[in-house]
């Protein structure tokens, strides 16, 4: 059978063989073609190579079943992996490398990968902070040897693995399904048929630089945490095309244009569709079809291509018109090299001379097209218009002009410019015009007509006033001069207006009317100037001795007060009187008057009051009396201190400054003096031990403290200070057991306090802390027993987890607690995860001689 095109296939098939991967480490061979990774032992590493090589300029598609043990407290992993180091690759190292990661525990460094060039899927059940790894159960996809999901080499995660547990060693086998793409470098990967990543990479160029094959394998390592790794592989496929295509009819393939050709395609042992259709028979048109098939889930694909053949490209007038028994030639163009033929005679052309269908084919190789061409007989239209030819209108005024024909045709109306005025049968003229109609029925003319619209002018008027602008409430004389041969008919005047003489604001209508009969109007209006906008302000009242002024402002030129005085201002005293005072104001000649008066009132008086009180702080405050006032008041005296009025007379109380002010509630007429008051400090002694009960031939230090009473400065005054005995001095003295007396004492009195020490015989106690968080932010993230001991005879503390497993212990006081489990060296650097801890606390030492074994145990917390 004939092929389209070339087809490149290659498939591996590993399904029930584990022979077909050399074994390394600890892996070992399970039944069903399975291989164990690593047994649930500490520090166990083994990897399955394949024996044969991957082609990633290539398809791939890897059908797996992973298990990762029913621990899940266990560790570490394991990894897909695809590198060129061959077929016995040794692993790297256990624990957190899933035997092929490059970080080194004993210096907490990444050194030089083993695994480059290499593309790495991981599939990580342990927690390892420093590597960035998630809290729960993931993947990621790193490249080069590298597994910290903090450089540029973590492509895409870390994820969580499964879309629906966060823990993945629950002793199932569980699906992982990884595919690439070479023509969308897309490398994608299914656990339990969830898509967990999709990246773009480059694997044939960037990643291997350009050496396509490849040794594949997997990985897997545990650490100070174990579990049982295992996995199975199920399909792979590493094909360019579908096996043993079969394509009826066979290739090569080739259509008119607008043409399509049946494709029937086939493949033993493939179901095979077309793309789209879900159907292994096409009818393709020219352009490119891929048709698809399923390799154990593998997606196998092939792309046919389908030629177009040139046609004649016929073209032709469809529909012609003979007007009024006319004849012509029916032409049409092809490509060259067409066979053109009508009605079957062989000719390219046809003389046609009466209406009729006739057919036209083109032919070009294989590939023919026919079209058919209506041949139409048609009369030419005849037109009427329901108007002269020639029509007289005013400025202003409008036509309209309606046009029928005796047949049904298109009618339009063509300007002097050629334009087109209308293709309506009436067009509405409002303006001078010369114009032209015409019709046509079928493509066929008639003849046309001709008519000329004339404007007439209207008549015009000159209309003014006397005066131009009127004042407020004031009346004018309102005339108009019409255009020669025109006079005034009539006039429309505004509301309440009764005649031109005596005219107002407002607007104003000439009704115009011409020789030749057309009317128009004229207009003006009369305006009148608003009231003149102004405002006399000015207090109601003033205090009596005051001076105050009466303002005048607005929108006026000039000001004249009642005594004769120009300005915007009129300043009073109570001397003038309260008036009235008026003001005329003037703008463009008009005038306007207003007028105010003003009352005196009376003003109130402190009367004499002393400017300084004294008091200390623990005396009574000193009350005073307000004087009677002169005068009533408009309203009622009012007595403010500092802004808060008082009924009663003043007491003073608070040092500071005092503003003592007595106003008309009514007037605010209003006087005001300053008082100080000086609150001189009683004195107050605090003092009190640091410790109240010492050890033995001990001292501690005494805290005591001076101030003045409510806040007030102990400075203001003289005073002295001193303790009973005379060898203890200052403010913070260290001293035994005793009673101790401290004195102060200036003008307002004295204060005294009283220190007590006792002693007592002191031991030996540990403080252990209850909680610790170990995430390397600086802040509490070691525990570390503090103790007030001397010397020790021995010192143990030991750690344990929740299932009464020893984590970690020391004999060192001094020793900090990182939350590291203890492991061999060779297992790598491991950490505790968070959660409760038991501890024991044990330690020995000697009061007054006597050996005492004290013991301690409780709970602590490890977050991060």
């Amino acid at each position: 059978m004939g092929r389209a095109g070339t087809l490149l296939f290659f498939l591996i098939s590993f399904v029930g063989s584990h022979a077909q991967f050399n074994l390394v480490g600890d892996a070992q061979p399970l039944n069903g073609g399975c291989v164990q990774l690593t047994a649930a032992l500490n520090a166990q590493q083994g990897a399955a190579w394949n024996q044969d090589q991957i082609d990633v300029s290539l398809p791939f598609c890897m059908h797996l079943s992973v298990n990762l043990g029913s621990n899940n407290g266990g560790a570490d992993g394991i990894a897909f992996i695809l590198h060129q180091l061959g077929p016995n690759q040794a692993t790297t190292t256990s624990g957190g490398n899933m035997g092929y990661g490059n970080y080194n525990a004993p210096t907490n460094t990444f050194i030089d990968p083993t695994f480059d060039p290499s593309i790495i899927i991981e599939f990580d059940t342990w927690q390892n902070p420093n590597l960035g790894d998630l809290i729960n159960d993931h993947v990621a996809l790193h490249r080069d040897g590298t597994n910290s999901h903090n450089g540029p080499e973590c492509l895409a995660g870390p994820i969580e693995a499964s879309a629906i547990s966060g823990n993945i060693e629950d002793g199932q086998d569980h699906t992982v399904h990884i595919e690439w793409n070479p023509s969308t470098q897309s490398l994608r990967m299914e656990f339990d048929d969830v898509e967990r990543f999709n990246a773009t990479v480059d694997l044939e160029n960037d990643v291997f630089a350009g050496n396509s094959m490849v040794w594949w394998g997997l990985t897997g390592s545990t650490g100070g945490a174990s579990n049982v790794q295992s996995f199975c592989l199920l399909d792979v496929s590493n094909s360019a095309g579908i096996p043993e295509l079969t394509l009826s009819p066979p290739a090569p393939y080739s259509t008119c244009p607008n043409e399509t050709i049946t494709i029937t395609g086939s493949a033993p042992g493939y179901t095979v569709s077309w793309q789209n259709l879900n159907n292994p028979v096409i009818s393709a048109g020219p352009g490119e079809h891929t048709i698809e098939a399923q390799d154990g889930g593998c997606p196998l694909t092939e792309t046919i291509s389908v030629a177009s053949l040139p046609g004649p490209n016929l073209s032709t007038l469809t529909d012609v018109t003979l007007c009024d028994g006319a004849s012509t030639t029916l032409t049409a163009s092809a490509e060259a090299g067409s066979l053109v033929d009508w009605d079957g005679t062989g000719n390219p052309t046809l003389d046609v001379s009466s209406g009729g269908i006739h057919a036209v084919t083109a032919a070009l190789g294989t590939c023919t097209e026919s079209q058919t061409v209506t041949v139409v007989d048609q009369a030419s239209p005849t037109i009427a218009l329901d108007t002269s030819n020639d029509i007289s209108l005013c400025e202003g005024d409008a036509v309209t002009i309606t046009a029928t024909t005796d047949i049904v045709a298109d009618i339009q109306w063509i300007n002097t410019d050629g334009t087109v005025a209308s293709s309506n049968a009436e067009l509405t003229v409002e303006a001078q015009a010369s114009l032209t109609v015409e019709a046509q029925a079928g493509g066929c003319p008639g003849l046309p007509e001709f008519v000329l619209v004339n404007m007439l002018p209207l008549p015009t008027a000159t209309i003014q006033s006397i005066p131009n602008t009127l004042c407020f409430d004031e009346t004018g004389l309102v005339t108009a001069v019409p255009s020669p041969g025109a006079s005034v008919d009539s006039w429309t005047l505004p509301l309440g207006t009764t005649g031109v003489n005596q005219a107002g604001p407002g607007a104003y209508t000439a009704n115009l009317i011409a020789a030749n009969g057309c009317t128009n109007t004229a207009s003006y209006i009369l305006d009148a100037l608003p009231p003149i906008q102004y405002e006399l302000s000015g207090p109601e009242g003033a205090c009596d001795g005051s001076t105050i002024a009466l303002m005048v402002s607005g929108n006026f030129q000039s000001a004249q007060w009642s005594d004769g005085t120009t300005g915007n201002a009129l300043s009073l005293e109570s001397v003038d009187g309260e008036g009235p005072f008026a003001v005329t104001v003037e703008l463009d000649g008009c005038t306007a008057t207003s007028s105010a008066e003003v009352q005196w009132w009376p003003v109130p008086s402190v009367g004499l009051m002393e400017d300084t009180v004294i008091r200390c702080v623990l005396d009574p405050a000193v009350e005073w009396n307000w004087p009677n006032q002169a005068s009533p008041a408009v309203g009622w005296w009012v007595w403010s201190v500092n802004g808060m009025t008082t009924t009663g007379g003043p007491v003073w109380e608070a040092e500071g400054a005092y503003t003592v002010r007595v106003l008309d509630s009514m007037t605010g007429c209003a006087d005001s003096t300053e008082v100080y008051v000086n609150v001189w400090p009683n004195l107050e002694v605090n003092a009190a031990p640091y410790a109240g009960i010492v050890c033995w031939d001990e001292t501690t230090e005494v805290i005591a403290e001076l101030r003045g009473v409510e806040g007030t400065d102990i400075d203001e005054l003289p005073y002295t200070l001193a303790w009973d005995d005379p060898e203890v001095q200052g403010l913070h003295p260290q001293v035994g057991a005793g009673i101790y007396l401290l004195q102060a004492e200036n003008a307002c009195g004295q204060d005294v306090a009283v220190v007590e020490v006792t002693q007592e015989y002191c031991g030996c106690d540990m403080w252990m802390p209850t909680a610790f968080t170990p995430d390397n932010d600086g802040i509490n993230d070691g525990l570390k027993v503090e103790t007030n001991c001397p010397e020790l005879e021995s010192f143990q503390l030991d750690i344990y987890d929740r299932w009464g497993q020893r984590v970690w212990g020391t004999d060192n006081p001094d020793r900090v607690w990182m939350g590291q489990a203890e492991t061999p060296p060779s297992e790598g650097l491991h950490f505790v995860p968070d959660g409760v801890y038991a501890y024991r606390l044990v330690w020995k030492y000697s009061k007054t001689g006597t050996p005492l074994v004290e013991e301690r145990n409780g709970h602590l917390h490890l977050l991060r």
